[in-house]
């Protein structure tokens, strides 16, 4: 990994170390990149594919440093936070946990407090009615933040593409969505 000015950028080297699934040979990421010997993060968002595969380039540790990961798990959570609230207005553990999470980040909340509130929005998620939590829940685990941010964007994606019309339209649509959210998140940090 190097750098274009302030901006990260990745080689085609770089993106096979990433070990890609088997519908992105070498010679598929070859054919992304275009002729460019390396892609920043915006090169990225505009490849012709399918917005989870974008995610996916963009979450690792070239782009997103652990903290960052955290704050867009957080974003996606604040997102999902209406889903769930819309069938469980007086259930408080979700909404809790995630201001829970913004604290342990500002070092304002330990982590036994942040494992607390973990635990509590899980039982929420647990139940049969309190799946939409499950992104909420996902987001506001200690664990990696770049982890952290990959199983809430793939939680969120799932909890809207079952409850939205169309699935696959749903699905690509909530993975656009996180991937706008995760490259505002790395220019933000370029930016400093």
């Amino acid at each position: 990994m190097s750098e274009k000015g302030n901006e990260p950028v990745v080689t085609v080297a770089d993106v096979m170390a990433w070990e890609p699934c088997s519908e992105y040979p070498e010679s598929r990421i070859v054919a992304l990149f275009d002729g460019r010997e390396a892609l920043t993060a915006h090169d990225i968002e505009a490849l012709p594919a399918p917005p989870l595969v974008r995610f996916w380039k963009l979450d690792h540790r070239e782009f997103v440093a652990d903290h960052v990961g955290h704050l867009v798990a957080c974003d996606i959570a604040k997102a999902m936070l209406p889903v769930f609230q819309r069938d469980h207005p007086g259930e408080p553990r979700p909404r809790r946990a995630l201001g829970t999470k913004l604290l342990w980040l500002k070092q304002a909340a330990t982590p036994r407090q942040l494992d607390a509130a973990h635990d509590a929005c899980w039982a929420v998620a647990r139940t049969a009615t309190g799946k939409g939590a499950w992104p909420i829940a996902a987001a506001t685990a200690r664990s990696g933040g770049r982890a952290t941010a990959w199983q809430t964007a793939w939680s969120a994606s799932w909890t809207i593409a079952n409850v939205g019309g169309e699935w696959e339209k749903a699905w690509d649509a909530a993975w656009g969505r996180w991937l706008g959210m995760l490259v505002a998140r790395i220019e933000k940090e370029n930016e400093r």
